[in-house]
């Protein structure tokens, strides 16, 4: 069993395994909110395009997420 993964053992058998890994992400860096302060908020709405208030900034603000290395497994 892998650090903090799932248990496949079951579906291996003796020799080589392939394993296909689906990676899916998210539209956040293409549609937005692009203006929204890090305020750590984990949700999306419709506050989160707002051009007024405290959450909002003049500046491009976009996550990293998607693949940053080799997969171990």
């Amino acid at each position: 069993m892998l650090n903090d993964g799932i248990d496949i053992s079951q579906y291996l058998k003796y020799g080589n395994n392939d394993i296909d890994i689906e990676v899916m992400g998210s539209p956040r860096n293409l549609l937005g909110p692009l203006h929204q302060a890090d305020s750590g908020k984990l949700w999306t709405d419709w506050s989160s395009f707002r051009k007024e208030g405290l959450e909002y900034t003049p500046d491009y603000i976009v996550k990293p997420y998607g693949l940053f290395g080799r997969s171990d497994i």
